[in-house]
């Protein structure tokens, strides 16, 4: 499929049987189904985008160079498993277990995770911009970002960890994430203000005022 279907025909195409198939190539193991494949900037990743997958146990996979954008992810154990270089934006991740596990040089926007536990997961080098966590086990110094991130991307991230650690009633955290949100806000705004985009004497001058 190329990387303009709709969202409807991605999800449409999952029949039991090509599930099965792809969940038995993320263990590792040969099917005799193909999984197809997807180009994408020069990269071949496995194209599992639109699929759903429940109540299973993905503990130890290896997942590399897969695009599970727009999945629907529910109640899926992921303890120990490595996920390296794949696309999980737009993607929905319900009641799932990440201890221990690698994500490594992803794509992470817009992500949707509710009550997941991610103990002892590391997020090494991925990009998180607009994706929530609700009610999830996280915590901020498991989280390793791109050298290229820009302050307020770091400020949104810390902005929705600190939501969800109000929700889960951790509010020492909340209090330490507000501090860093705001740290990564005056950042952004001191690129405004004295950066060398082009912005108007306005903007730059309010930019320096809220700063």
């Amino acid at each position: 499929m190329s990387g303009t279907d709709s969202v409807a025909q991605l999800r449409g195409r999952w029949t039991p049987a090509l599930t099965a198939a792809a969940l038995q190539r993320l263990l590792g193991h040969e099917s005799a189904i193909e999984i197809p494949t997807l180009e994408l900037d020069g990269r071949t990743l496995l194209d599992l985008r639109g699929i759903r997958i429940e109540q299973t146990q993905l503990d130890g996979a290896q997942l590399r160079d897969a695009s599970l954008r727009w999945a629907t992810v529910r109640d899926v154990g992921f303890k120990g498993a490595a996920l390296v270089g794949c696309d999980l934006s737009q993607t929905q991740f319900t009641d799932c277990y990440f201890r221990s596990a690698l994500f490594e040089r992803c794509d992470i926007v817009n992500a949707r995770f509710g009550n997941s536990d991610f103990s002892g997961a590391r997020f090494d080098a991925c990009r998180l911009d607009f994706s929530a966590f609700v009610s999830c086990e996280i915590a901020f110094d498991s989280i390793r970002f791109r050298g290229d991130a820009p302050p307020q991307v770091l400020a949104r991230v810390c902005r929705n960890l600190k939501l969800n650690a109000m929700s889960m009633g951790r509010f020492t955290d909340a209090s330490d994430l507000a501090y860093l949100e705001r740290t990564f806000d005056r950042h952004a705004l001191h690129q405004r203000a004295f950066g060398a985009g082009m912005l108007s004497r306005v903007d730059r001058l309010h930019a320096v005022a809220l700063w």
